[in-house]
C-alpha cells in the first residue's frame, strides 16, 4: 500500500522507522503548484515551496529522493 500525495511534488526526505515519525515520507511542492485557494491560506512567498509530511506509515515507503 502506498502513500496518495494530496499535492504533486518531490520527496525530499524518507526514513524507515525513525523516532518520532516511524516510517515518513516529505514532498516538496514549489509555491507555483500550490492550488490558488490554498496558496492564499498561507503566507508562501515566489521561491518558497510547501512541505508535506506523511508519517506514521504502515510500510517502509518505497520512494527515492527526487521521484515526482
Amino acid at each position: 500500500m502506498g502513500v496518495q500525495a494530496v499535492l504533486e511534488g518531490v520527496v525530499v526526505a524518507s526514513g524507515i522507522d525513525t523516532y518520532p515519525y516511524g516510517n515518513f515520507v516529505i514532498i516538496e511542492t514549489a509555491k507555483d503548484r500550490v492550488p490558488a485557494w490554498l496558496g492564499e491560506q498561507t503566507s508562501l512567498e515566489i521561491g518558497q515551496s510547501l512541505y508535506l509530511l506523511y508519517a506514521h506509515l504502515e510500510e517502509a515507503p518505497r520512494v527515492g529522493l527526487g521521484e515526482a
